[in-house]
């Protein structure tokens, strides 16, 4: 039985499979490849077969009068005799349904059950042995995708293949199940052969043995020793390794998950082009490793922790470039803030206190930043003008207080009512 279909791809991530079966008329090496023992590969013939019987004759011919040779035992190789599509014993097996199976009816003449004892020269007696041999099928089908499929009463179903992230298929094909009914007919050809010098002919007279017929059904599965399953991992651009496929997801998830965390487009692409790289290097790896390569074993998984280690290094330095921005933002907003309350203030120790807190925005939106790393620069910005905003005001007003204690203080003095200053 060899496996095959038609594999179809949807752009929007779905996968359809129309599987094929087809009955094989396998060579040795075939065989051989299916994993059966070379001491069960008979040749590589579908029909192997035996033949045995007992034959005697006895005649009463005019001028010869009664003749009666000993009883002839033979045992034969059948499929040593058989031809056409049954030559050698190599049968392409019926499907389901099939309209002409393999089927012959013939006469084994190399075979001669009276042993040549009724040859008198020109006039000759042989028997030979005849079979009809009919080959059908009533189902056949294999399980794929953990769904069994019968041929026999679905033709070449289409069947939905689940599908992962990197577009990828990964299916099993498994338990193969093949019923053949093989119904052999035995009877015997009696030819009378006439020879002269001028003139020859023979007539056959054959003789069904319809008692001595035998139809075996059987149910094959799997040969003993033979692979009976194998996995498929198919895509858009043709079929994958197990190790190329965990190497692509690999690298989707990759830039999913680190890419998530960048702030920005060098930290973005410095991962592409990480995944990129690693994944290439690694796909030449199966070269290298063979076959049963795995990206959880060496010298693979120490690539992917070298990729993992470079990946939190963009992060950490794209969450710098992050928090210097928010911070550099802030001194920005420091230097406004202390331009707008210095011109406020009403003596130097208020100038000297706002040149100090707008000196403290640049480093407060950077601690900002790392302890809210989700958080965009503008938000932090916001945060920050509002936990400073009441403490410059604070400074104002308390300057505006010291000069108020001042006047009252020399107005004392002066013994005269002090004159306060309007509120800007």
């Amino acid at each position: 039985m060899r496996f095959g279909g038609t594999y179809r791809f949807d752009p929007k991530g779905t996968a359809t499979l129309q599987p094929a079966i087809k009955m094989l008329d396998g060579t040795v090496e075939d065989y051989g490849a299916a994993g059966i023992a070379s001491d069960k590969l008979f040749n590589a013939q579908e029909l192997v077969a035996q033949f045995g019987g007992k034959a005697g004759f006895a005649a009463n011919l005019p001028l010869i009068g009664g003749i009666r040779p000993p009883e002839l035992a033979l045992e034969k190789k059948l499929t040593d005799y058989l031809t056409g599509s049954f030559t050698g014993g190599q049968v392409q097996p019926p499907v389901p349904g099939q309209a002409n199976p393999p089927s012959m009816n013939f006469v084994i003449e190399q075979v001669d059950l009276l042993n040549n004892y009724a040859n008198f020269g020109f006039i000759a007696a042989k028997i030979h042995p005849s079979i009809k041999i009919t080959l059908t099928s009533s189902d056949m089908g294999i399980t794929v995708a953990k769904k069994p499929l019968s041929f026999a009463a679905t033709p070449n179903p289409t069947m939905d293949l689940p599908m992962d992230a990197a577009q990828i298929s990964s299916f099993r094909v498994e338990k193969p199940n093949y019923d053949i009914d093989v119904t052999l007919k035995p009877g015997l050809t009696a030819r009378m052969s006439l020879n002269l010098a001028v003139w020859s002919a023979s007539v056959d007279w054959p003789v069904d043995l319809p008692i001595a017929g035998l139809k075996l059904s059987t149910d094959f599965g799997c040969h003993d020793g033979t692979i009976c399953e194998r996995d498929y991992i198919l895509s858009p651009d043709g079929p994958y390794s197990p190790f190329k496929r965990d190497v692509e997801n690999w690298g989707l998830n990759y830039d999913k998950y680190w890419q998530s965390k960048c702030f920005d487009v060098i930290c973005a692409d410095s991962i592409k082009w990480k995944r990129h790289d690693t994944v290439e290097w690694a796909w030449d790896q199966e070269d290298v490793l063979g076959s049963n390569a795995r990206i959880d074993k060496s010298p693979v998984v120490e690539k992917l922790v070298e990729a993992k280690k470079a990946a939190e290094k963009y992060y950490a330095d794209s969450l710098d470039r992050k928090a210097q921005k928010s911070s550099d933002t802030s001194d920005a907003m420091g230097t406004l803030a202390q331009a707008l309350y210095t011109s406020q203030c009403q003596d130097s120790i208020c100038v000297d206190k706002i040149a100090n807190l707008a000196a403290q925005m640049g480093p407060a939106a950077k601690q900002a930043a790392y302890a809210n790393p989700t958080m965009d620069t503008a938000a932090i910005n916001k945060l920050v003008n509002k936990q400073f905003a009441p403490k410059f005001a604070a400074e104002v007003e308390a300057s505006k207080l010291r000069a108020n204690m001042k006047l009252v203080e020399q107005a004392k003095k002066a013994g005269k009512q002090p004159k306060f200053p309007k509120p800007n």
